[in-house]
């Protein structure tokens, strides 16, 4: 970027042409730091740059901060983001892509807070959901979803539109009932195409720009990937696919299932 002449006033912003602006946004989208950088130098690119800078929110644990800056998007511990929006309300239709990432007994933790789910409800151009807990090493550690905020969970899953939804290594989703209603509340995402329910943090993704086969009868949207790992995967397929189940007709382009040794695998809390 050219240095301006050391003539501009002092505390006032520097003017730049709108190519300039255009450029670098498309150079940088994902350039989270540059972009407040240059929001700070200019509030021309403010109205542009806001959209890239708040589009994807996540929330993480502190002492996992630098582990995801790698990633285009801002993270926030749970109280900033939720200050954030209540004294920002004009950011709130600027988020489309949401998540909570972190080890699962710290994601409980923050799954208590029943405020968390009126903010994901806010956020009304949504299009993109995952909850992934993270686990290392030889054993996996799994979610245990906190009964009283679980319906809330549900209510605000069935209230979005979204087109991408994640979870991943949460124990509901071993459980059959759990997991059916967690494929009911998805199911009233009518724009829904990609569904990923995986009970293991390395269980398969597979996203891919296909076209679905048919518009399903009834049940879930005419979904363009599903992906599902456990120990009862061929058994939750079944349900999901079976004409005559509760989600009867279900069409998916793409999908991806696994199965792995339940000896390797332990809940996030002793029994």
């Amino acid at each position: 970027m050219t240095l301006v002449k050391n003539t501009v006033p002092g505390g006032s912003r520097l003017s730049m042409p709108r190519e300039l602006i255009d450029f670098t946004l498309d150079f940088s989208h994902d350039d989270i730091p540059t972009l407040r950088a240059c929001s700070l130098v200019s509030r021309a690119f403010l109205p542009c740059s806001r959209h890239h800078i708040y589009s994807n929110a996540f929330i993480v644990h502190t002492a996992e901060l630098d582990l995801f800056r790698k990633y285009a998007g801002q993270l926030y511990q749970y109280q900033n983001l939720a200050a954030l929006l209540e004294h920002s309300p004009h950011l709130v239709p600027l988020v489309i892509r949401f998540g909570i990432h972190g080890k699962p007994q710290w994601m409980t933790d923050v799954l208590m807070y029943t405020s968390l789910f009126p903010i994901i409800q806010s956020l009304r151009n949504l299009s993109h959901l995952e909850f992934i807990a993270r686990s290392r090493g030889e054993f996996q550690f799994w979610v245990r979803f906190p009964v009283d905020t679980h319906s809330l969970f549900l209510a605000a899953l069935r209230s979005l539109s979204l087109k991408t939804f994640i979870l991943k290594g949460f124990i509901c989703l071993e459980r059959d009932a759990q997991f059916e209603d967690v494929c009911n509340a998805a199911a009233a995402n009518l724009a829904l195409k990609h569904l990923s329910l995986l009970c293991y943090y390395n269980g398969v993704e597979t996203f891919q720009p296909h076209s679905p086969i048919r518009t399903p009868l009834n049940g879930l949207p005419a979904l363009e990937s599903l992906s599902i790992s456990g120990d009862s995967t061929l058994h939750k397929v079944a349900w999901i696919l079976h004409p005559i189940s509760v989600q009867r007709q279900q069409y998916s382009t793409t999908l991806s299932a696994n199965t792995l040794p339940d000896k390797l695998f332990r809940n996030s809390e002793p029994a």
